[in-house]
């Protein structure tokens, strides 16, 4: 064959794979799982500079050293390396098309890849735009509905450019989602998409779980604290070439942390590329906050929109009615109840951080739980609040991922027009303490005020000032806001400061083991128990067998003799859970988030308001009590309930109040001192002076 002859047989080549290095690296991969071996693992092309004679300026020769279907040598030239490895790439794919042709058993399945509906993705009749905007600007915004397949397929247009471009190795890019949930199962959904195990080329970054290789991973799926965490050690990203950060209209605060700090990276690291991702993203604050960036707007799959009244007879309707197909049905609500056979019960988790295919009908109740802080009081509040548009429009979304679906609102026309057009973002909502603290990492010469006010919604002054107070209070900052030495321990951790303290404080009252069994439990997003959400009597009695005054120390001791079991019979360790209704699954969570040391503890706090201890506590509606006193970690007022509920409680003497309440106020009473509570007056502690 003259070289004409191969030149048009390498332009045939070229129309079937536009992408022949993506490809070749698709087939070899593919090829090495089929085999379950390594051995003919496509090895990285070598390049050298060669010149053809004296006069002409020099070329690129790429080789590629090939174990499968034989060993061989295959090379090119080219004026650059790109062209170079390309016109090699296509030799190769040339040799292996030549071979399928002559054997039969080389299915055409190698030559792509094996989930074929990526290619129905309404996103990838943008793969050309996408790759050219994100180029040639720093900045890159991309609003696409739910169902298009930014999350999964943009991450992977960057890479198989840069390995087209034979720029593979310098290729980091860094996906940042705000739930654990959501990394793991992208990352897991991408590398099968590849025809690879998670860890290789794609990889995840999420708290206690990791499974990447700092040599081989190209794209990291991880969590906003992830990569909130990098950013202290290193604020320009430097050896990262792409940020992806998905999911930004759900305005969490550390997305919205992280988008002060990656503003700030990209003007340190020129280099830097950052792309903001969500379906229902507020695209003028965005494009305002981000100096005009451009937007690519993504097309979804958008499907009849039905309303319906109430939600047990339209899952009966749905199911009586569409008996001609099987698929799931997704019904939101505000918080977990009982389902049925097909049925899925979610929050709005539902939203954007899980997916399910075969999910073709969604029933909206147009409400979600969301936690409040009254900004009066200091004291956060849990409800139900009305969801916004946005949200109505995501969870719309979640219909007809692989086939034509429906959604039901349970709500007016009229009463969606009236939700808020975009989700409060949650630094308007919650307590601003911890956040501060965290600015205090990443710069502490900066007054707090003057850090959050770089935010895209900046929080009030007042709240902030409030939450720069309380870290005063604690000893954590000094008058001049800096972190002093206790400041500078605690803002390790990742928990409120005053837990932080309570943690370190343990430390030198030698009661660290048990305190971290206790806070480990706590810090668990669920109860260990399992089946018995509705039946709080039974988790009751199931408490007071191990302490019968704390719930608190009910979970050291379960801990403790959970290991005592596990170490003497694993096997017999699931019989020991069975019997107490705890879930195996959870004790080796906690198991596995111990072996870290100092996680949580818990910090004494003094109440004046009204409280009502849960009813799955052990001290749930007790008469007679040793002490009058109690001490609980977390508490939330429920508006529906008018009341502040605790969960979990301990009764404590009050000597422990006297010790460890430090907002005492002393007088004299002839031969007493009195020790008055300042916030209580009514409160106080006499003791005879010696």
């Amino acid at each position: 064959m003259d070289d004409d002859d191969d030149n048009i047989v390498l332009n045939q080549i070229h129309k079937q794979f536009p992408e022949p290095k993506t490809t070749l690296h698709n087939y070899y991969q593919i090829l090495c799982n089929e085999l379950k071996s390594t051995e003919f693992k496509l090895p990285k092309p070598t390049f050298k500079l060669i010149s053809v004679n004296k006069k002409s300026r020099n070329y690129w020769n790429c080789i590629y050293k090939i174990a499968w279907p034989e060993e061989l040598k295959i090379e090119s030239i080219g004026s650059t390396k790109q062209d170079a490895s390309k016109k090699a790439s296509l030799k190769v794919l040339s040799l292996l098309k030549r071979y399928e042709d002559g054997h039969q058993e080389i299915d055409k399945q190698y030559f792509q890849r094996k989930n074929h509906a990526v290619t129905n993705l309404p996103i990838e009749k943008f793969r050309t735009q996408i790759i050219d905007i994100i180029g040639a600007n720093q900045v890159t915004i991309i609003k696409g509905e739910p169902g298009c397949g930014k999350s999964t397929q943009v991450p992977q247009y960057i890479y198989d450019d840069w390995f087209e471009n034979g720029e593979e190795d310098n290729c980091e890019i860094i996906v940042s989602e705000p739930r654990r949930i959501a990394a793991t199962s992208l990352a897991e959904r991408v590398a099968r998409e590849r025809d690879e195990d998670v860890g290789e080329t794609i990889g995840y970054h999420v708290r206690f779980d990791s499974a990447y290789n700092r040599e081989s991973t190209a794209v990291l799926y991880c969590t906003s604290g992830i990569l909130l965490k990098r950013l202290q050690s290193d604020p320009s990203l430097k050896s990262v070439t792409h940020v992806i950060l998905d999911e930004a209209h759900e305005r969490d605060v550390n997305t919205d942390l992280l988008m002060v700090l990656l503003r700030k990276a990209t003007q340190i690291n020129k280099n830097l590329k950052l792309i903001i991702m969500s379906a229902t993203i507020d695209v003028h604050l965005f494009q305002k906050y981000f100096n005009n960036a451009p937007l690519i707007e993504i097309p979804g799959f958008t499907y009849p929109v039905k309303i319906a009244e109430d939600i047990c007879e339209l899952i009966q309707w749905i199911h009586q009615t569409k008996s001609n197909d099987t698929g799931s049905i997704l019904c939101f609500l505000p918080a977990p109840a009982d389902g049925m056979r097909k049925i899925i019960l979610a929050t709005n988790i539902a939203e954007t951080s899980i997916t399910i295919d075969d999910v073709i009908y969604v029933i909206d109740t147009g409400a979600h739980k969301e936690q409040r802080l009254d900004q009066s009081k200091q004291r956060e509040c849990i409800d139900n609040y009305w969801i916004s548009q946005s949200n109505v429009n995501q969870r719309r979304g979640r219909a007809g991922r692989v086939q034509p679906g429906e959604s039901y609102h349970l709500f007016t026309k009229e009463k969606y027009n009236n939700m808020d057009e975009f989700q409060l973002p949650e630094i308007l909502r919650v307590s601003l303490t911890k956040l501060v603290l965290d600015t205090k990492v990443y710069d502490q010469q900066i007054k707090a005020v003057d850090f959050l006010q770089q935010l895209p919604n900046p929080p009030d002054k007042q709240a902030i000032e409030r939450a720069v107070n309380n870290l005063i209070d604690l000893k954590v900052l000094d008058r001049n806001e800096h972190l002093t030495p206790l400041g500078k321990t605690i803002a390790l951790f990742s928990l409120s400061p005053t837990l932080a303290k309570a943690l370190v404080y343990s430390y030198f009252f030698d009661c660290s083991k048990p305190t971290v069994n206790i806070v480990t439990a706590l810090s668990l997003d669920s109860q260990i128990f399992t089946g018995l959400f509705n039946d709080k009597s039974v988790i009751r009695s199931l408490k007071s067998n191990f302490n019968e005054n704390s719930d608190h120390l009910f979970y050291d001791q379960v801990i403790q003799e959970w290991k005592r079991v596990y170490h003497n019979n694993r096997h017999g360790v699931y019989n020991w859970c069975e019997r107490h209704f705890i879930n195996p699954f959870k004790m080796n969570l906690l198991n596995s988030k111990y072996s870290i040391p100092f996680y949580h503890s818990i910090q004494l706090r003094m109440s004046d308001q009204m409280i009502t201890i849960g009813s799955d506590s052990v001290n749930y509606k007790r008469k007679l009590t040793p002490s009058l006193f109690y001490c609980y970690s977390n508490d939330t007022h429920s508006i529906a309930r008018r009341t502040t509920i605790v969960r979990e409680t301990s009764l404590i003497s009050p000597l422990t109040v006297l010790l460890f309440v430090n907002v005492f106020k002393q007088k004299n009473e002839n031969d007493l001192a009195v020790f008055i509570l300042e916030r209580n007056p009514s409160l106080k502690f006499t003791l005879k002076k010696e």
